[in-house]
């Protein structure tokens, strides 16, 4: 009955929900392939493109590649799972115009959270959510009139599942784990599905008195509708266009030059090193002291035990790196650190690898 009603053509093609479902897609699997394209959706304030105040609605995963890898599947699918049950419910019950308006209110409602409660994050649960109050009343009303078809119908248990899954399991986890801000996006949302769901509950009953009759629950399109849908297209051919322009390399603000304006020791010998006592690598703007990767290798000829190091900020432009001991001849030493924040919130990818004790000829490095 439900998967009848769902996705047989004659009932209508929900076209507003598939490309809400492109539109993610498109977003969320080149991230999860390369985790830069974060901070060409996503990312984190300040934004450096007008576009992420709409695609991060749509992004799912992280900037940091391993939390991408754990957790965009579990996100992106409970997401699409809903999308593909409540979401294209809604579009069948409301119709296209009605359904894109509702995921512009409960977009529009979701940035309004944002900016009272100063909150941000990405993925289209605070989209989603609105779409399941009006799903959860529809099937309300089709076990009162069809009570023993629903419980021999899969469709009725993967809505349950999803149900208790949104609401009861999503919300446990978001409040045990401190993800408030998660919890006032699903709110919004929630609101916001209500508010369609008394607008049109007469309508919503109407559906469910002919569920049975694809012919009778087929929506018909306006003027409008198709307007509102050739529009929505515009979204995922935006999509690509940024894709494309990120590809090409013409995307930059996310990436600039972090500008290092001194190295100490700037030679390469293991005397400089051990003279100067520390590595003094210094940028030319304040930045927050953090560094996202770092590495050190000290490798030798002989069985020596390594020296103990400290990273530290000696101050907001300078990044100072100490040994436990000094080197002797038969050492080799390379440092690499990847990855600083300035106070602007831009993220620098820069690479520093330096290298102390190794053999050159002709520039090229022997050892």
């Amino acid at each position: 009955m439900l998967a009848r009603f769902l996705y047989k053509r004659k009932a209508g093609f929900p076209a507003i929900t598939v490309i809400f479902i492109i539109s993610c897609l498109l977003v969320t699997v080149p991230t999860y392939l390369n985790s830069e394209l974060y901070e060409v959706f996503g990312g984190e304030k300040p934004h450096f493109y007008f576009w992420q105040n709409v695609t991060s609605y749509l992004q799912h995963g992280s900037s940091i590649s391993f939390v991408t890898l754990v957790s965009l599947p579990l996100h992106i699918s409970i997401n699409l799972a809903v999308l593909l049950t409540s979401g294209i419910a809604c579009e069948k019950l409301l119709g296209a115009k009605r359904n894109f308006f509702l995921i512009i209110t409960a977009f529009l409602a979701s940035r309004f959270a944002s900016l009272v409660f100063g909150i941000g994050g990405n993925g289209a649960s605070s989209i989603t959510w609105a779409f399941e109050p009006i799903a959860f009343y529809f099937i309300l009303l089709l076990f009162k009139k069809h009570k023993y078809m629903l419980l021999k119908d899969p469709m009725f248990y993967i809505f349950g599942f999803l149900f208790f899954m949104s609401w009861i399991l999503i919300t446990l986890f978001d409040i045990l784990y401190g993800a408030y801000a998660v919890n006032i996006y699903h709110l919004f949302a929630t609101i916001v599905g209500t508010a369609f769901l008394l607008a049109f509950k007469k309508r919503i009953g109407r559906c469910a008195e002919k569920i049975s009759d694809d012919t009778a629950n087929k929506q018909k399109r306006d003027a409008l509708d198709k307007l509102i849908i050739c529009f929505s297209l515009l979204l995922p051919a935006f999509i690509a266009v940024i894709l494309g322009l990120w590809s090409s390399g013409r995307l930059t603000k996310h990436v600039s030059n972090a500008e290092i304006t001194y190295i100490m020791p700037a030679g390469r010998s293991l005397d400089e090193l051990n003279d100067a006592g520390e590595i003094l690598i210094i940028f030319s703007k304040p930045m927050l002291k953090e560094i996202m990767h770092s590495g050190i290798t000290v490798k030798s000829d002989e069985e020596l035990p390594v020296p103990d190091s400290e990273v530290d900020w000696a101050d907001e432009r300078t990044v100072c790196i100490r040994f436990g001991r000094r080197f002797i001849e038969g050492e080799t030493v390379s440092v690499l650190l990847q990855g600083f924040r300035d106070y602007e919130g831009r993220k620098f990818y820069d690479k520093i690898l330096l290298e102390y004790g190794f053999t050159y000829y002709n520039g090229q490095k022997l050892k």
